[in-house]
């Protein structure tokens, strides 16, 4: 994921989350991780 660069919208902290929530099913897609507001 490190190779994304500038293009990512992420802070690391958040892709995190995101990988971790993606693991567990909950979240799917860009348009889901908007709607979650963490």
């Amino acid at each position: 994921m490190k190779d994304i660069g500038n293009s990512s919208i992420f802070t690391e902290e958040e892709e995190e989350l995101f990988l971790l929530r993606n693991k567990q099913g909950k979240i799917v897609g860009i348009k889901d991780l908007k709607q979650a507001n963490f």
